[in-house]
């Protein structure tokens, strides 16, 4: 969403469910190779299938409620966490 947002110009909202799609398709990708070479953990995956369905619906719903003024601070508190997490794992 932040690379939309920035490379491409568009506003947050639409720069948020244009990520929804590709993360879509990514997972929906990374599904079908696993289930080609049958390496799934079909439990895991259903609680991923249900946490992301509950996180969509909530998330859309506040973007719809409450417009940017929650979904900047979050998308900037997300992006920082996760750098964060990336560098804690580099062995320098």
């Amino acid at each position: 969403a932040l690379s939309f947002v920035v490379l491409l110009g568009y506003g947050l909202p639409r720069a948020t469910a244009n990520s929804k799609i590709l993360n879509f398709v990514s997972n929906t990708s990374s599904l079908s190779y696993f289930i080609i070479f049958g390496d799934v953990n079909w439990i895991f995956g259903i609680i991923m299938i249900a946490g992301q369905f509950v996180g969509a619906t909530l998330g859309a719903k506040m973007v719809i409620e409450k417009g940017t003024k929650i979904i900047k601070p979050a998308v900037v508190l997300v992006c920082f966490l996760m750098s964060i997490s990336i560098l804690l794992k580099i062995n320098i």
